[in-house]
């Protein structure tokens, strides 16, 4: 016998297949009033959606239909034919990384249990999509690679399709940001430009050109590139948010452009969705016994390898299990070997990359959340809507866009002693600073790293200065500076790298302003990138220069690690901003507090009295690894207990003595 609920669930069926066929037969307003019998059943069943899709085909409301598929496909997350339509109709309409990543997770997943035929004949082949879309297989190609942060990769398919199609503005795009990834930013110009000329109304165009003009040092057209992003896209949440964010690259005296660019994501937030009232839980539905494990969640659109996933390991593997659950959500499509380790290093892993913002709120509120962590980078995938609603119990940045300064929904700034005045400063209404106990970051060493060289003072008998190939950190001031020691050490000479391309237009822009000072012919281009792999700086670079110079501006903290770690002293000027603080918050963090100067007359004094003591210097070179082994920079262990114990402080719980 059969129940009232399964006798519901095949008179709900039948309908369906009726509806079904309506459709196949083009009689749309009878498929519409079959559709509002299937919700009078069971308004919560995903086929009510996924046929309201098929309706809005046939009516080519193809933006529609991709919302109704998204929601069906979110209520039913294991059912294939809405995978494989999402596929096939992200693919036909030219979003051909979307339509990749869905004919990919299709591939996974179960037909529907009940109701055969659900995809329509236009939806039976992907393929068959692929070759009726209008980007060639090439760009389809160098998008999925690109997704995957496979950049070098990526770009060999997007010159085959420029040469097929040299006015495919969207590739030009996509592979002008590529470019910049890999630091080619003289390549990436031409094709960001010309993406702007070929399509002057696409926001993501503009953005990324703002994006590239940050790198450049070319403070006054970033944000007016950002500007036009935002007046092309009115409503992006997520893109304004990512564009405040790119202000933290700003140098002192851009206070205006920095507060209209967060006035603007303040009213795009007054429209903003709150939070949905299924993800509103009970007073009593989070932890509140200190007997239970505190639910810990970090959200990235950036878990790939890179900077950010080699800060982020130590702490997801070394958290302590018995006091923390740890949630990773994972924005990002990519996924290599440092993304398995990371999954493998969280006790639970989701990807949410597919969801709306509504729906992963929901997640995120049922999975009860004591603490998230935002991760996410200054790209337009963040997660800024989400964060906004506040579905976890206490929202927290420290590591991702902006340092979480005036960005949306963040509770809580983490910093050190050394960031955490300037962070203080910059805080915003409804935001808190928590400093940590020691140190922002920590890293394990990176594997690949060589023996360490001999001194090249030795080698060569004159003082060579390495400073990073970024023009948007060495700009008059900072060259002044490093003119000023150049001057005072005769034959010593700066070789610019630390990055992994070394890029001539960067470098030509570097070098033009020390023309000023007469000292161009001192500042050299470090050589060519032996290296394989193009994402880390040449380790050869290291074993090229006596110290690294931080000139308070920018500086890349795995870039400092990694300096530190080949016996190269880092001698950092403490900035005026957060993010140009983080070069000495590592040097304090690596205990020698003694090679981070106050000012730049501090700094200059410093490097000319180091670089006058080869005998010194040349035993510094050869210890300065052995001691690193020992610092807290390079032992995590301690620096997730600081972590750990600020995540209790915020929820008032009881921090161990010990």
């Amino acid at each position: 016998m059969t129940g009232p609920d399964d006798q519901a669930a095949l008179k709900y069926d039948d309908i369906a297949r009726e509806v079904l066929e309506l459709i196949g037969n083009a009689h749309s307003e009878s498929a519409l009033a079959g559709i509002d019998r299937l919700v009078m059943i069971d308004d919560t069943r995903p086929e009510s959606f996924y046929f309201l899709g098929l309706v809005a085909l046939e009516m080519n409301e193809l933006g529609r239909a991709l919302e109704l598929f998204e929601k069906a496909a979110s209520l039913a997350p294991e059912c294939f034919e809405y995978a494989e339509a999402l596929a096939n109709l992200y693919t036909q309409v030219g979003r051909l990384n979307e339509g990749l990543f869905y004919a990919k997770l299709s591939m996974t997943l179960m037909p529907h249990p009940t109701i055969e035929g659900l995809l329509p004949v236009r939806f039976s082949n992907y393929f068959t999509s692929l070759k009726s879309a209008s980007p060639s297989s090439n760009y389809l190609k160098g998008m999925s690679l690109y997704s995957a942060r496979r950049f070098s990769d990526s770009i060999r398919y997007f010159e085959r399709e420029l040469k097929i199609n040299p006015n495919n503005a969207e590739c030009r795009r996509d592979y002008g940001d590529a470019l910049c990834e890999l630091g080619r930013y003289t390549e990436a110009i031409q094709h960001l430009s010309r993406a702007v000329e070929l399509q002057p109304n696409d926001s993501s165009t503009r953005f990324k050109l703002g994006n590239l003009c940050y790198q450049l040092g070319e403070f006054e057209e970033a944000p007016l590139q950002h500007k036009a992003a935002l007046e092309l896209d009115e409503d992006s949440i997520e893109l304004a948010a990512a564009i405040f964010a790119r202000t933290s690259a700003l140098p002192p005296g851009h206070t205006k452009v920095i507060e209209e660019l967060h006035e603007h994501l303040q009213r795009r937030l007054e429209d903003a969705p709150g939070l949905p009232p299924e993800a509103i839980l009970d007073d009593d539905s989070g932890t509140e016994s200190n007997d239970e494990k505190i639910r810990l969640a970090y959200i990235s659109n950036r878990f790939e390898f890179g900077d950010q996933a080699r800060m982020v390991e130590p702490l997801l593997q070394l958290h302590n299990r018995r006091q923390f659950h740890v949630t990773v959500y994972q924005q990002s499509h990519g996924s290599d070997s440092t993304t398995q380790r990371l999954r493998a290093s969280a006790d639970n892993l989701r990807y949410v990359g597919n969801l709306d913002d509504e729906h992963l709120a929901v997640i995120i509120a049922g999975d009860q959340i004591d603490i998230l962590v935002d991760l996410c980078t200054d790209d337009a995938n963040n997660r800024a809507t989400v964060l906004h609603m506040h579905p976890a119990k206490i929202q927290v940045g420290a590591w991702g866009a902006g340092m979480g300064i005036g960005m949306p929904g963040i509770d809580y700034v983490l910093a050190d002693d050394i960031t955490g005045e300037a962070a203080k400063a910059e805080l915003y209404e409804g935001q808190k600073l928590h400093k940590l106990d020691f140190g922002l970051l920590s890293y394990q060493p990176r594997k690949t790293l060589p023996p360490v060289g001999a001194l090249p003072l030795e080698k060569f008998g004159a003082p060579t200065i390495g400073v990073s190939c970024n023009a948007g950190a060495i700009m008059r001031d900072e060259a002044e500076i490093l003119a000023e020691i150049l001057n005072k050490t005769p034959q010593a000479r700066i070789i610019v790298g630390a990055t992994p391309a070394v890029d001539l237009e960067a470098f030509s822009r570097i070098k033009y302003q020390f023309k000023a000072f007469g000292l161009a012919d001192r500042v050299e281009m470090s050589s060519d990138q032996k290296y394989t792999d193009q994402m880390i700086v040449d380790p050869d670079y290291w074993n090229s220069i006596d110290v690294f110079i931080d000139v308070g501006r920018r500086a890349n903290p795995t870039v400092i690690a990694d300096s530190l770690w080949m016996g190269v002293p880092v001698l950092s000027l403490k900035g005026e901003r957060p993010f140009d603080r983080l070069g000495a918050s590592l040097v304090y963090t690596a205990a020698r507090p003694g090679w981070v100067a106050e000012t730049r007359e501090d700094l200059i004094k410093l490097t000319v009295d180091i670089l006058s003591d080869a005998g010194a210097l040349s035993k510094t070179r050869k210890t300065l690894r052995n001691e690193m082994r020992q610092a807290l920079l390079f032992n995590p262990e301690p620096h997730v207990r600081s972590v750990e114990r600020a995540y209790l402080r915020l929820l008032g719980r009881e921090v161990p003595t010990s």
